[in-house]
């Protein structure tokens, strides 16, 4: 698998749409991000759009928390809550989360180096 089909499946599992990211005043941080597409994913898994309309309208009638055990256990448990469905399609889910203070200097700090 070539380095270029590495980035953009890397790209495709939950790129953040911010440039720039700041701390709230209380110490969490606000984030934006594609959490779902129908491209076929890592792990080689496809989501369907009729389900990615289903998470749509599962976060637009109540808050979601945002857990942050994907890959590589880097942060355990619930780091955050869904707040918001940005500008979405039947192909791609975008969200708005607001991270804990307790996780939010470190994502901060990986996200502005990088790190997706």
């Amino acid at each position: 698998m070539s380095t270029e089909t590495i980035k953009k499946q890397f790209k495709l599992y939950a790129p953040s749409t911010q440039k720039s990211y700041e701390l709230n005043p209380n110490g969490t941080l606000t984030i934006e991000g594609v959490a779902s597409t129908t491209n076929k994913d890592l792990q080689g898994d496809i989501i369907l759009p009729s389900a990615i309309e289903s998470m749509k309208t599962q976060l637009l009638t109540s808050t979601k928390n945002l857990h942050g055990d994907h890959e590589d256990k880097l942060f355990d448990g619930i780091i955050g809550a869904i707040k918001e469905v940005m500008d979405t399609d039947e192909n791609v889910l975008k969200i708005k989360s607001v991270i804990r203070s307790k996780f939010a200097a470190e994502i901060k700090e990986m996200l502005d180096i990088g790190i997706k």
